[in-house]
């Protein structure tokens, strides 16, 4: 046997193998004792600290395993899409979309960016609005219709689905005499601008609006309206639609029953209501406020 530095006189030593790859002196028992206690405590350290690198590699593990699943790309190598293309999205849009009503009696029009993801499954999920048309009823309608959609083909990364973000813009337009909804299509790539950004300055209003849009028109009528206690009682209903003048100052003037409900009360009743409301947001033209007539419905319905 051949003599190691720094072994003491009369001990020798051999190399053995242990699982850990690690290299122990076997001393004769000259020297066992107290080196043999410390051996002893360094083998049981160093298993101790390859157990805890196999529990912090396995919590590794499950932790890049949680987040791949709810990994969320904007752009990938095959971007999500719609069954049969881009003119199958317009035509379900356009087959099923709902311009609400008294947004379209007031002329209301607007466009919602939305954003929403495409799951690994086709799926559409977690639909938001991150930019308004200006109108909560609009709003809502661009939301319902994307939530409807059909499963999707899902975006690929590597040959394998994976979930993409994705941006779509719905469009809200009227034509005369009729409704036009038109959707245009992102690729996810391009965001959209920050709030309170928009890619073109509206310098035209075509119709004045109630402040707050149709659904603070909503809340206001029914909050105010009095129905009147000779038409309750007989149970009569009905609908006046009134006609005014939203001046250039936002004021309310010139107020007149266009159709009647044919029940004097429920006229008078319709046109207090109208008056009293809060100056609205005229009309613009080129950018400045004009007087502008424009007519509102009020229906009366005995519960």
């Amino acid at each position: 046997m051949m003599r190691e530095k720094n072994v003491p006189n009369g001990c020798i030593y051999q190399k053995k193998a242990v699982p850990l790859q690690a290299e122990y002196y076997a001393f004769n028992k000259n020297c066992f004792g107290m080196k043999t206690i410390f051996i002893i405590q360094a083998l049981l350290c160093m298993a101790l600290c390859v157990s805890a690198q196999d529990t912090i590699s396995s919590n590794n593990q499950a932790n890049t395993t949680q987040s791949s699943d709810s990994l969320c790309f904007v752009v990938v190598e095959r971007m999500p899409e719609f069954p049969g293309g881009q003119q199958a999205m317009f035509q379900f849009v356009a087959e099923n979309i709902k311009y609400p009503v008294i947004a379209q009696q007031h002329g209301i029009q607007g466009r919602a960016i939305c954003q929403f993801i495409i799951e690994k499954d086709g799926r559409v999920n977690d639909v938001v609005i991150v930019r308004s048309t200006g109108d909560a009823a609009l709003d809502k309608e661009a939301i319902r219709i994307i939530e409807s959609m059909p499963a999707w083909i899902p975006g690929m990364q590597k040959g394998k689905p994976v979930r993409v973000k994705y941006t779509l813009p719905i469009n809200f337009r009227l034509g005369p005499g009729d409704d036009k909804k038109s959707v245009a299509p992102s690729n996810g790539s391009t965001p959209p601008p920050p709030a309170g950004q928009s890619q073109q300055t509206n310098i035209n209003r075509s119709v004045p609006q109630f402040p707050g849009g149709t659904s603070k028109l909503n809340e206001y009528v029914k909050a105010n309206i009095r129905y009147p206690k000779a038409a309750y009682d007989r149970g009569i209903r009905g609908k006046t639609v009134v006609e005014f003048l939203v001046e250039a100052d936002g004021t309310i003037s010139d107020v007149k029953v266009l159709k009647s409900a044919t029940f004097k009360s429920l006229d008078d009743e319709a046109i207090r209501l109208v008056k009293s409301m809060p100056k609205w947001l005229p009309a613009l033209s080129n950018g400045e406020p004009i007087a502008k007539k424009t007519t509102l419905p009020l229906g009366f319905g005995v519960k």
